[in-house]
């Protein structure tokens, strides 16, 4: 999870999350496990994970948009979220068929995608330090 204010990352905010299901490599599944326990902490006292986001930005498409928009439903929440697909840098959202295209060049696709791709950056960091934890431990069984 990443947290942008005012279109600067703030990297203080940046929250790491382990999967606990056990359903093997399942993306909305795993995203929804995320979102639930994020969203889980608005209400607590617990200073760490910021304030409640003005919007939520999902990496992927209209499928990814689905599983954030359930449970945002299911937790009676009215947070906006969209979602951005990087093969042609469409921005889905709620209750509308057709994507978002904004213009190659706008300010606003830019900081979309900064905020898709320092979430990656992030995520993949995380990813590789958790499977060297992994491998170490398997090699000194």
């Amino acid at each position: 999870m990443v947290v942008f204010l005012d279109g600067a990352p703030q990297s203080k905010l940046y929250r790491r999350f382990k999967i606990k299901h056990e359903q093997g490599n399942n993306d909305y599944l795993s995203m929804q496990e995320v979102l639930k326990r994020r969203l889980a902490r608005l209400n607590s006292a617990d200073p760490s994970f910021g304030e409640r986001p003005d919007l939520i930005v999902i990496d992927g498409g209209k499928g990814q948009l689905s599983a954030a928009v359930e449970v945002l439903k299911e937790l009676s929440l009215n947070i906006p979220v969209v979602a951005i697909a990087k093969e042609n840098e469409e921005i889905f959202i709620p209750n509308q068929r057709q994507p978002i295209v904004l213009p190659k060049r706008s300010y606003a696709l830019r900081l979309v995608q900064r905020i898709r791709d320092e979430a990656h950056r992030f995520a993949t960091g995380y990813h590789k330090t958790l499977r060297a934890n992994r491998k170490i431990k398997q090699s000194g069984k």
